[in-house]
C-alpha cells in the first residue's frame, strides 16, 4: 500500500501552453482523475500558476517566473501538508499582471502551430535590452527553447533547494506533447515525446509507477526525513537557549535564520567517520562509522544554481551531542583524479595542522565524507568500514550513464557532506584590515608544507570564527576544487569548465579558462578580496553619498 510522506513537493508538471486553452483546471482535473482511477487517495494535483510561493523567507526568486509555483505539481494530501501549499487570500502575485502579457505570447509562441524555427533549429527569440550604469547594454539573445529550459531549472533548482534530494521527476508539456524528465545534479534524462491525449496510456503508466515507488525511488536523500514534532519544536526554540550568548553571535544568529518560518525541519542521519568532540577527524585513527542525527532548517548558505555541486551549508542541531555544529552538504564528481574535500582536508592534517601550525586559519574536520546510507545503519549502530556484512549504498547520480560515451561523457556525482566544529561569521563583518592579510599565512603553509593550492579564494570562503576564550580569527573554508602540485605540474585541465568564483578569479583565468591554475591566480585572488573589502567596508577616498555613483562604477569594471 502506497504511504503518504510528507516532505512537499512531490512532482513537477511544468505546463507551457498555448493562449487558447488555460492552466489549472482541465489539466489538474485530467491528473486527479488518472489518480483517482488508481485509487490514489494520497496524491493530489494542484495548481499555483497565479500565485507568490510567499510562505518561507529567503526562497530563490531572482526573475518573475520564479516567483511562480510550478504550473501544476503533486503533493500529498495530508492534513499537515495541506498547511504548506494552501492558497491563502493575498498571495498572488503582484507583478502577475504586468507580465501577463508577456506570458501570453511565451504561450502563444510555445504552441506547436506557432513555433517558428531558424536555421539552426532554434526558435526565433528577441533581443532583451537594459541599461546598466546610465549606458545601454544588449544581452546575447536566447532561443525560447533555452528560456523554458531555464525555467524548468530554475523550478528544479528550488525544490532542491528546499528539499533533500537525490533526483526529481518533471512533466514537461507544450500543447498536447509531453516529455518526462528525470533530473539530477549532473543534468536530465528525457524521454521521447508523445501525445498525451491521444496516448494516455503513457502518462498513466508513467503516474502509476510513480505512486508505487518508494520515497528513494522518488528521488528523496534516505538519509533526510521530517524532523518530528518535538524535534521540530525543539529546533524552532534553540536560539532563545543560550542566554549568555550575545544576540549577535554567529551561532545564535545562525540558529534563527534557520527556524525561519515556511523551511521545514529535517533530521539528517550522517552516518560517517566522527572525531573526538574536541578534536579533528583523521581517518588514520578513526575506522569506525557512527550515527549522529543531527537537525537542520533553511539553509544558511546555497548555490545558486540547479547542477554541479549544489552546495548548501547548514546550522545544524546534532542530537547526540547536543551542540550547534555546521554542515556543509554538496556533490562532488567521482574521478581518481580529483580529491574529495574530505582527502584535502586529510592532507592539511598530516601535512600543516602539525605543531608549531596547529592552531593554523583552518576549520576544524569533525566529520564526513560520501553520504552512504544502509538499514544496517538504522538506529545509530556502529560498523566497521572492514565489516563485510554491511552494504553500505552512496548516494549518486544517473545521467551520465546514459550520455554518450567519449571524452566529454560527464562523471558520476556523489553527494557528500563535511560537519565542522565552528560556526563562524562572514568575512564581510570582519574588525580590521589585518585579519584580511592573516590568511595569507593560512595560505602560504598550505602550499609549501602540504603543496596544495585553494584554487578558489573569494570573500564567502573567508569566514571570521569567535573563539571561545576571546578575540576572534579568519579561517580559510572550501578546499574542494583545492589541487595539488602534482597536478598542477600536469599542465592539464581535469574537466571541461574552469573553477573559482568569478569576481575574485585573476585577469588571466578569465580571459584563458584553459590555462593551467598558479599559485599567482591564488594570489591575484587574495587581492581582488582585499580590493572589494576595502573598497566596500573601509573609508577611503570615494567614501561618502557624493561619490556613491563613481564607487558603483568601480564595482561594475572591477567585480
Amino acid at each position: 500500500m502506497f504511504k503518504p510522506l510528507v516532505r512537499g513537493l512531490e512532482i513537477v508538471l511544468f505546463l507551457l501552453l498555448n493562449n487558447v486553452l488555460t492552466l489549472s483546471d482541465f489539466q489538474c482535473t485530467y491528473i486527479n482523475d488518472i489518480l483517482k482511477g488508481f485509487d490514489c487517495q494520497d496524491l493530489v494535483a494542484l495548481s499555483g500558476e497565479s500565485h507568490a510561493d510567499d510562505l518561507a523567507q529567503g526562497s530563490s526568486q531572482e526573475r518573475d517566473f520564479d516567483l511562480l509555483r510550478p504550473d501544476i505539481a503533486l503533493y500529498p494530501n495530508r492534513t499537515d501538508a495541506q498547511k504548506a501549499y494552501q492558497i491563502r487570500s493575498g498571495t498572488e502575485n503582484s507583478s502577475r499582471a504586468a507580465a501577463e502579457d508577456d506570458k501570453s505570447l511565451i504561450r502563444t509562441a510555445a504552441s506547436p502551430e506557432n513555433r517558428q524555427q531558424s536555421p539552426d533549429g532554434c526558435s526565433d527569440s528577441s533581443t532583451d535590452s537594459s541599461r546598466v550604469g546610465g549606458a545601454a547594454t544588449t544581452t546575447k539573445p536566447r532561443s525560447l527553447d533555452a528560456q523554458l529550459r531555464e525555467q524548468m531549472a530554475q523550478h528544479g533548482r528550488n525544490i532542491f533547494h528546499r528539499q533533500h534530494r537525490q533526483h526529481l521527476f518533471m512533466l514537461s508539456v507544450v500543447g498536447h506533447i509531453a516529455h518526462i524528465l528525470r533530473l539530477d545534479t549532473v543534468g536530465a534524462i528525457v524521454s521521447e515525446p508523445f501525445n498525451y491525449l491521444t496516448q494516455p496510456a503513457v502518462l498513466g503508466k508513467f503516474l502509476y509507477r510513480f505512486i508505487h515507488m518508494t520515497p528513494e525511488q522518488r528521488g528523496h536523500n534516505p538519509t533526510a526525513s521530517r524532523a518530528t514534532p518535538e524535534e521540530d519544536t525543539l529546533f524552532r526554540s534553540l536560539w532563545t537557549r543560550f542566554p549568555d550568548v550575545p544576540s549577535n553571535s554567529a551561532i545564535k544568529r545562525g540558529l534563527k535564520k534557520a527556524a525561519t518560518n515556511g523551511w521545514p525541519v529535517y533530521a539528517l542521519d550522517i552516518y560517517a567517520l566522527w572525531s573526538d568532540p574536541d578534536g579533528r577527524l583523521d581517518t588514520r585513527v578513526v575506522k569506525t562509522y557512527e550515527s549522529h542525527r543531527c537537525l537542520v532548517g533553511r539553509p544558511h548558505s546555497m548555490n545558486d544554481s540547479m547542477g554541479g555541486k549544489m552546495t548548501r551549508g547548514f546550522i545544524a542541531w546534532d542530537t547526540v551531542e547536543q551542540k550547534a555544529v555546521y554542515v556543509k552538504d554538496s556533490w562532488r564528481p567521482v574521478s581518481p583524479r580529483i580529491p574529495s574535500e574530505l582527502e584535502n582536508y586529510q592532507r592539511l592534517l598530516e601535512r600543516v595542522l602539525v605543531a608549531p601550525h596547529k592552531s593554523a586559519n583552518f576549520l576544524t574536520l569533525r566529520a564526513g565524507g560520501d553520504v552512504v546510507w544502509s538499514t544496517d545503519l538504522r538506529n545509530g549502530r556502529r560498523i566497521e568500514r572492514s565489516d563485510s556484512g554491511s552494504s553500505l549504498q552512496t548516494v549518486t547520480t544517473l545521467t551520465q550513464e546514459l550520455a554518450p560515451a567519449g571524452q566529454g561523457r560527464p562523471f558520476a556525482w556523489h553527494n557528500c557532506r563535511l560537519v565542522f566544529k565552528e560556526i563562524c561569521r562572514p568575512l564581510e563583518e570582519f574588525s580590521t584590515a589585518t585579519q584580511l592579510v592573516e590568511l595569507l599565512y593560512a595560505h602560504g603553509y598550505a602550499w609549501i608544507s602540504a603543496d596544495l593550492l585553494h584554487c578558489d579564494v573569494s570573500a564567502g570562503n573567508i569566514l571570521i570564527y569567535d573563539q571561545p576564550e576571546g578575540g576572534s580569527r579568519p579561517l580559510l573554508a572550501d578546499w574542494d576544487l583545492a589541487k595539488t602540485k602534482e597536478r598542477l605540474l600536469e599542465q592539464k585541465r581535469t574537466q571541461n569548465s574552469r573553477s573559482g568564483t568569478w569576481p575574485f578569479m585573476s585577469a588571466v583565468s578569465q580571459c584563458y579558462p584553459r590555462k593551467p591554475y598558479q599559485l599567482s591566480d591564488d594570489l591575484e585572488s587574495f587581492l581582488n578580496v582585499l580590493s572589494w573589502c576595502t573598497l566596500r567596508y573601509l573609508k577611503h577616498g570615494f567614501s561618502g553619498r557624493e561619490n556613491a555613483g563613481g564607487l558603483a562604477s568601480i564595482f561594475f569594471d572591477l567585480f
